[in-house]
């Protein structure tokens, strides 16, 4: 019982780490595109 609770654990914190890990790179995404497209709306502009 206390092995599959230790398990279970490890694979929460699993879990937890790789979707920061891949909230972390779309953010980053995000942020370059949206800097990208503000960079298109000023070259545009002038």
């Amino acid at each position: 019982m206390s092995l599959r609770r230790k398990s279970f654990h490890e694979i929460l914190v699993l879990y937890l780490s790789l979707s920061v890990l891949t909230l972390r790179l779309i953010l980053a995404a995000s942020r370059r595109s949206i800097a990208a497209g503000a960079n298109k709306l000023y070259v545009t502009r002038s």
